[in-house]
Order: structure tokens, then C-alpha cells, then sequence
């Protein structure tokens, strides 16, 4: 019997949290009850970078109160076998930055997912390796 393919949840803009990694211990600067305006704001002059320096504010989490509850769902409800879960990652990403680089940090992730679910011995008994595919699925809580 076929496995279904991995699944890769990608969250719609503000729902993954960042992170202000340049304090000790790294601050949240955007979460479900905190958002900071002032520390997300990129820098007109290189929107790699943040206005407010020294900082260096990265994604972190996806909200799980949005999120956890449909990731778990997957991982069981789609696999034929409960003792063989379905893989299903959260992709987190940093929202402020332009698509171009969101794309390129997607692919990336769907190849390592693809390398992950090849190391799973229920996938690597199924052939998963001949056609190895992944499923995208968006999630939007509409700016939340």
C-alpha cells in the first residue's frame, strides 16, 4: 500500500514567531500576545538586516494555536498504520523578508524533507526513494 507523501504546513504571514537572537537568552519580538513593531521593522537601506542594531531577529515557531492541533491531525489521520506516522513539518519562515528568498528557503526545506522521510523505515519499505514527493499545505489565520 502506498504511504501518503510527507507533508510540509506553511503558515500564512505573521503566524511564525521571530526571534530576537542577539540578547542573552534570545528575546521573542513577535508571538501570538507580543508583537513589537519597533524591533521587527527592517532597515530601509537592506531589508536583510533590522533598523533597531544590534539585533538579529530570526523565525522561530509556527503559532501553535493555530498550528499544533492540525499538524498533529496529519500526522495521524492521514497514515494508514497509527504505529507509522505520516511526517508532517512546520515550515517557519521570516515573513518580513521578500518572497524570492522564502521560495529559496521552501525548496531547501522540501529537499530536506524529502531526505528526512527517505531515512524513515516505513517510507524506505514502501519505495518512497523511486518518487519521492511532498505535500504543501497553507494555513492562514488572516494576519493573526
Amino acid at each position: 500500500m502506498a504511504l501518503p507523501n510527507p507533508v510540509i504546513v506553511v503558515p500564512g504571514i505573521t503566524a511564525t514567531y521571530l526571534q530576537d537572537q542577539y540578547p542573552l537568552p534570545p528575546e521573542h519580538v513577535w508571538t501570538v500576545l507580543q508583537k513589537d513593531y519597533d524591533r521587527i521593522a527592517l532597515h530601509p537601506d537592506n531589508i536583510n538586516y533590522e533598523v533597531q542594531e544590534p539585533s538579529r531577529v530570526v523565525p522561530d515557531q509556527l503559532f501553535e494555536v493555530a498550528c499544533r492541533e492540525l499538524i498533529e491531525e496529519l500526522r495521524f489521520n492521514l497514515s494508514p498504520n497509527p504505529d507509522s506516522p505520516v511526517p508532517v513539518f512546520p515550515f517557519g519562515y521570516d515573513w518580513r523578508q521578500p518572497l524570492e528568498q522564502t521560495e529559496r528557503e521552501l525548496a531547501g526545506f522540501v529537499d530536506e524533507v524529502i531526505e528526512r522521510t527517505k531515512l524513515l523505515r516505513h517510507y524506505h519499505k514502501a519505495g518512497f526513494s523511486k518518487n519521492p514527493r511532498v505535500s504543501l499545505i497553507g494555513h492562514s489565520m488572516r494576519g493573526w
